[in-house]
């Protein structure tokens, strides 16, 4: 339980650090928790599937269609949590990117 919550604890950092480089719309923090939440739920249930239904092009990208998959998976939150907002896809890229790379960091670094 303490893992989980840690990994969530990372993770809003993580969006809010997205938030601050001008990637992602955040109204308030009730709008960042639900997007985790829901972008938890999605990564749970719905990554798996879209992994398995493009594994041939993540062979071919050697793992890069990864970072599609999430924003793919980002620009959906952005759709069902009001007060979080991607104008563009190629931001929900860049987020998806930026999102991977802090919250590696963060949990590496504090572990």
């Amino acid at each position: 339980m303490k893992r989980i919550i840690f990994r969530f604890l990372i993770n809003l950092v993580a969006l809010y650090i997205v938030k601050i480089l001008g990637f992602v719309e955040i109204k308030d923090f009730k709008s960042a928790i639900s997007a985790i939440l829901i972008l938890a739920i999605f990564n749970t249930f719905l990554r798996p599937i879209l992994r398995i239904l493009t594994f041939p092009l993540h062979i071919l990208t050697f793992g890069l269609f990864s970072f599609l998959i999430n924003a793919f998976i980002l620009l959906i939150t952005a759709k069902f949590v009001p007060g979080f907002e991607i104008e563009k896809p190629i931001d929900a890229l860049i987020a998806s990117v930026l999102l991977s790379i802090v919250g590696s960091l963060l949990g590496y670094f504090l572990k």
